[in-house]
This record gives C-alpha cells, structure tokens and sequence, in this order.
C-alpha cells in the first residue's frame, strides 16, 4: 500500500482594529484679555490619543506660538499657529496618561480678547503614530477644509470657530462650546488618497485645524503548516 504525504499551508493576518470616538469637550472666554484658557477632561482610558485644537482673537498683533500644557502629560504640538487678523488657531495631541480628571492649558504668546479650546479623545487608533495627516484653512463663508487621509478607514477630527449652528453632512459633533465654536468628526470606511471636505453649517469669518488620526495596521501574518500522511 502506497502512502502519499500531504502538506497544508495557512497564512492568515489579524484584521486591524476600527478608531472610535469616545469623547470631547469645548470651552471658551471673552472675559478679558489674556493668552490662556485651560478645560477640564478626564480621559476614558490610558493610552488614548488626545486631539486638542485652541483658538484666539489678538486684541493687538497677532500671535506666533502656542504651548499646550498639562501636568503629568506629554502634549506635542501637531499644527503651528496660523490665522489671519480675527483668528488664529494651533492644535496638539498627547496620549491619556491616566484615567483622571485633567486640566489642559493652552497658551498663546499674545493676548487674547477670545480663546476656545477642544478637545477629543479616540481609541483604536495606531498607538505609534496615530496622526495620519493634518489640515488648515482660514477664510470667510461655509466653514469648510480639505483634508486627505493616506490609509484607509481613518477618523477625521475638524475644529472650527465662526457663527457655526450645525455640523456638516455625514459627521457627528464631538464638542461645542455654545458659543458658535464646533468640533465634529467621521468614521471613515476605506478613503486612503481621497480627499475629505469635512464642512460645517455657517457663515462668516472662520479657521479650522483637522486632523486624520489612523487605525493600527494589520498584525504580521502568521503562517501554520500542516503534515499529514494519507494511506
């Protein structure tokens, strides 16, 4: 009797993880003239990435720099000032340190006769660099930004200041501060090198910053190899 050797082979990838919105929170002052303006958050779960975007009106020259500060966190400044003549705008990301209560600072190198500041918290995403890319714009009309993601099924984070009543088609709200200052965001499915314009309901003066924060990859393949003899 004859026996042949069959050989099995299995290669297999583990599916990369979906990014969630699970959390924001906005605020803002007009009370005076000052260069900061700090918000309470507590982070859902270490290891988040925190998205943080701030605002201000100069009561004179406009300003240049922005530091986002918070005790026990490493916060890095992910989009540089930018704005023109009534607002200029900067943004931040760190991840959760901790599960507790947290104030994070934001502050500008001029004085500011407005400040607001965002923030939002996504799990899920790539836990090495989870900002895929970044998106500004600065003009008047509908609120609006373009920004292109290079990986698939990324989660598009926007900020905007202006008279904003309403987030655009397909997003969600992630954070107001009540005052006509949103933030929104999109699970995207797919979208790598697609061009996203993320808009807001409006009109006016606005900025927004808009960051695309991106899932983990796909784990390595794993191969198995089966051996079996059959008579």
């Amino acid at each position: 009797m004859s026996r042949l050797l069959a050989c099995l082979l299995f290669v297999s990838s583990i599916a990369s993880g979906a990014v969630v919105h699970v959390g924001g929170v906005a605020t803002s002052d007009a009370s005076a003239s000052q260069p900061s303006l700090s918000v309470t958050y507590t982070p859902h779960a270490i290891g988040d990435v925190i998205v943080i975007g701030a605002d201000c009106a100069p009561s004179g020259d406009g300003p240049t720099s922005a530091t986002f500060t918070s005790s026990g966190w490493t916060i890095n400044n992910t989009i540089p000032v930018f704005g023109s003549v009534f607002t200029y705008m900067a943004a931040a990301q760190a991840y959760a340190p901790s599960t507790s209560s947290s104030t994070l600072t934001v502050t500008f190198n001029k004085n500011c006769t407005w400040l607001n500041v965002f923030v939002a918290e996504f799990s899920g995403m790539d836990t090495s660099t989870p900002i895929d890319v970044t998106a500004t714009s600065n003009s008047s009309g509908t609120p609006t930004v373009s920004i292109t993601p290079t990986v698939d099924n990324d989660a598009i984070w926007v900020a905007c200041d202006d008279d904003i009543t309403g987030v655009g088609s397909g997003y969600t709200q992630s954070s107001t501060d009540g005052q006509g200052d949103m933030a929104e965001y999109k699970i995207l499915t797919g979208g790598a090198g697609v061009a996203q314009h993320p808009t807001f309901v409006g009109s006016g003066a606005y900025g927004c910053v808009a960051m695309a924060i991106k899932p983990p990859s796909a784990a390595p393949a794993s191969v198995i190899i089966g051996r079996a003899w059959i008579e």
